[in-house]
């Protein structure tokens, strides 16, 4: 009796194809990733900075002789 032998997983060229769209997909998102942060980043400095103005003024007028 003969037997049958399947080859079963994937070619080269599969593997390949699968990694080349990964790297397209990483190239794609991993820019707008980064931008993204940026502005996070940016945007939470400058909210800090308006409740660092808040809390000053408010001490100030609490305590005009402090200052």
């Amino acid at each position: 009796m003969s037997k049958i032998y399947l080859q079963e997983g994937f070619t080269f060229i599969e593997i390949m194809i699968v990694i080349v769209i990964i790297g397209l997909i990483f190239g794609i998102a991993l820019p707008n990733y980064f931008e993204a942060r940026s502005k996070a980043i940016t945007s939470t400095c400058a909210s800090n900075q308006k409740v660092i103005y808040t809390a000053a003024t408010m001490y100030m007028l609490a305590e005009p002789d402090t200052l």
